[in-house]
């Protein structure tokens, strides 16, 4: 009898894998940005510096911002995951179906929203303008900003 190899904890959880790598960048990088957040508020998106992302709280607005010009959201948390997966496995095609069957949607960064509920990593957000206004769904927290 074989004894059964053990299995490589990041292959067997994937999404926890990306959010432990993503926390870790965090931290890596946030000590490196400029730490007065009153810039957010006049912020000019032709400027090469982007906004800094400041947690905001259940019932306060803010805005979506990814730095590539578009922010997807999902609307359910499974839609979330099944974004990342994609993401993390770069199968654009996988990603490219989750907007297709309708389980996410795009709009601007700066777009503004109204965080509605918060866990860990992720928070359900309304969309608070645009083509979307009043359509709720999901985003990594990073993307939350004042």
């Amino acid at each position: 009898m074989e004894k059964e190899k053990p299995k490589n904890w990041f292959k067997k959880h994937p999404i926890w894998s990306g959010v432990i790598i993503l926390f870790l960048i965090g931290m890596v990088v946030s000590p490196l940005l400029p730490k007065d957040s009153s810039s957010n508020l006049n912020y000019n998106p032709s400027s090469n510096t982007p906004p800094t992302s400041d947690s905001l709280g259940t019932g306060e607005e803010g805005k979506l911002y990814t730095g590539t010009g578009i922010v997807g959201v999902a609307i359910t948390e499974e839609a979330l995951d099944e974004l990342t997966k994609a993401a993390i496995a770069k199968d654009s095609i996988g990603y490219q179906n989750v907007f297709l069957e309708g389980k996410a949607f795009l709009v601007d960064d700066y777009t503004k929203i109204l965080v509605i509920e918060i866990k860990f990593s992720k928070e359900k957000v309304r969309v608070l303008e645009g083509d979307y206004y009043g359509k709720s769904g999901w985003v990594p927290t990073e993307w939350v900003i004042k």
